[in-house]
């Protein structure tokens, strides 16, 4: 399996370390660091798990995400960390827009947009860790896991849908 990790590298860091996943690194927008991936060793659709990380906040146009998307292969699965809300709220004051660069927002309806766009066809969510994890392909096998992890620590921690997890109404 072929991994790729969009954003500064703590994660790939901590996943390595304590679990023994490698993850590749790539990041755009940030001074090139040895073991990151540059712009010439991305292939579209060659990637099994593409996962971001507070990064989809930064982007100011379509094709950036585009971009990021067009790395999962056809069966890939794409991880989403990001704020979505129902609403946007109209509050100068409101702590997502604070002293941090976020320029994008995203509500349910946008994101899911972008998901039937792109052309996922399942989504797993965690709570503890706000992660989405869309699917390419919809198979039973992830509803089964879901339901086997959800069990094992006895609580719904990951909820599973066909379609977008539209978890924060």
């Amino acid at each position: 399996m072929v991994r790729l990790c969009c954003g500064g590298g703590q994660l790939s860091s901590i996943l390595a370390a304590n679990y023994g996943h490698l993850l590749l690194n790539y990041d755009n927008y940030m001074i090139r660091r040895p073991g990151f991936l540059g712009q010439d060793d991305l292939t579209p659709r060659s990637f099994d798990f593409v996962l971001t990380t507070s990064v989809f906040e930064h982007f100011t146009k379509r094709e950036h995400y585009d971009f990021v998307e067009s790395l999962v292969g056809p069966s890939g699965v794409l991880g989403l960390h990001t704020l979505i809300r129902e609403d946007i709220p109209n509050d100068p004051q409101w702590f997502y827009l604070g002293p941090v660069v976020h320029c994008s927002f995203f509500t349910n309806k946008s994101i899911s947009i972008m998901f039937d766009q792109w052309g996922y066809k399942a989504s797993v969510y965690n709570v503890e860790s706000r992660l989405w994890l869309w699917f390419k392909d919809d198979s039973t096998t992830t509803k089964e896991l879901v339901e086997q992890a959800n069990a094992r620590i006895g609580g719904p921690a990951y909820i599973y849908k066909q379609g977008f997890v539209d978890y924060w109404k």
